[in-house]
């Protein structure tokens, strides 16, 4: 992971190395104040402050996201209303709805930004053909008496969902 170094470290590592410091001198003041840098970091920096004199980091790319940002609301109904969807059927929908084409990485990147992660059943016990119907009698019959169970029947038996973390 890149971080980059704040204006105050840059200006600290250039006064240092004109007043005649060495990198690793450098180093080791830096890390006394509390900034964690690495050597190659005051390297690098050095190298380019030398080359242009300035304590600007290069220009970034200006590239505008081909996705509109108005479908990350729609992603989040979408999946609000069913957690079984996957990124294929996203692009899908967006596909006839829209005209849209969107790479299924995209649409996982957008599903992870929007705060959705893949949750699996802690324990999925399976249920013989001949029980189905009265563990959903008998779950029914719980619902009904108000009693909190932690039982309960699904007639489809997903191998996970997707649950908002709620960002």
């Amino acid at each position: 992971m890149v971080r980059r170094l704040s204006l105050y470290s840059k200006t600290r590592i250039a006064l240092l190395d004109s007043s005649g410091a060495r990198q690793k001198d450098i180093l080791a003041d830096l890390q006394s104040n509390g900034i964690s840098v690495t050597r190659r970091t005051v390297r690098l920096f050095l190298k380019k402050y030398k080359q242009t004199g300035s304590y600007a980091d290069k220009p970034r790319s200006d590239r505008r996201s081909k996705f509109p940002p108005y479908l990350n609301g729609l992603i989040h109904d979408l999946y609000e209303n069913d957690d079984e969807l996957t990124s294929r059927d996203i692009a899908l929908i967006l596909d006839n709805i829209f005209g849209l084409e969107v790479a299924e990485s995209t649409i996982r990147r957008r599903r992870l930004k929007l705060g959705w992660v893949a949750t699996g059943p802690a324990y999925c016990q399976m249920i013989r053909d001949a029980n189905k119907q009265k563990r959903l009698d008998f779950c029914l019959d719980a619902q009904r008496r108000g009693k909190p169970s932690t039982l309960s029947f699904s007639p489809t038996s997903a191998a996970f969902n997707w649950t908002s973390t709620g960002s």
